[in-house]
């Protein structure tokens, strides 16, 4: 039930932003469910927010306010200036309202936040450009396409960014996800492998032997935080399968460092 509330306002909202839907892609964990959806598989850990990461284009002034207000969201406000926008009248079996949150890069020592258009201020994450290219693309039922990282790179960036979780909740969230789409996607892990292995093969280098190592670190033995907390986590995925799949992951990525 939980997730049919979810995909209907995840329809509605792609359905009020079609315009501006192209400049973004979609990221955390609306974007595994929606490789679920892809899949035809059913979701494993649910999500009640969305989290829109910008396309980079420095020229771009976006303008949605009037959308996202008609929707019923209204601004919340936290620190640094940050803001996410929430809707009183979506809620989950919970309690908890629906979130949408807006995402741009972070560079170099760039600032925690970023704008991306008249009155839109956006929080600046670490490694989320790797999820701008080589996107997959998923039409709606609402027939409007939208952009969702590739599996491999969402993987990679999880790997890479999970050490900077304040909160051990949203770190061990991060393991389950990794978890998640490599049982999602684990027929296809060749994909999974070669993608891996183009970025290795690029000046991410050093990002990407960071990350190989740190899923061996997470998965690599069954008494591992990954695997622990991702038997947590993941009710429709035994911990057996999770670690035979992971095991056999990491014999795949050792190969490439």
């Amino acid at each position: 039930m939980a997730e049919k509330y979810f995909e209907n306002y995840l329809n509605q909202i792609t359905n009020s932003l079609y315009i501006v839907i192209v400049k973004f892609v979609i990221i955390g964990g609306s974007a595994v469910y929606i490789y679920h959806l892809m899949e035809k598989t059913l979701p494993s850990l649910l999500t009640f927010d969305i989290d829109l990461l910008k396309k980079e284009n420095k020229t771009d002034e976006l303008n949605f306010e009037e959308e996202i207000n008609k929707l019923g969201f209204k601004p919340e406000y936290g620190e640094k200036g940050m803001i996410k926008y929430v809707n009183e009248e979506w809620r989950n079996e919970t309690g908890r309202y629906f979130e949408i949150e807006f995402i741009v890069p972070l560079k170099g020592r760039g600032k925690t936040v970023g704008y991306i258009g008249k009155n839109f201020v956006a929080q600046s994450l670490r490694y989320t450009d790797l999820l701008l290219k080589n996107t997959l693309s998923y039409r709606m039922k609402n027939g409007v396409v939208i952009q969702i990282p590739h599996p491999a790179r969402f993987i990679i960036q999880k790997l890479l960014s999970c050490k900077d979780r304040m909160e051990q909740t949203k770190q061990h969230n991060d393991y389950a996800y990794i978890a998640d789409i490599v049982n999602i996607f684990f027929n296809k892990r060749n994909e999974i492998i070669e993608e891996i292995l183009n970025l290795y093969n690029s000046p991410r280098k050093i990002w990407i032997k960071r990350a190989i190592r740190k899923y061996s670190e997470l998965f690599g033995e069954k008494k591992s935080e990954g695997i622990i907390y991702s038997k947590e986590l993941l009710k429709n995925i035994s911990e057996e399968k999770i670690y035979s799949q992971a095991k056999i992951m990491c014999e795949n990525l050792q190969v490439i460092i």
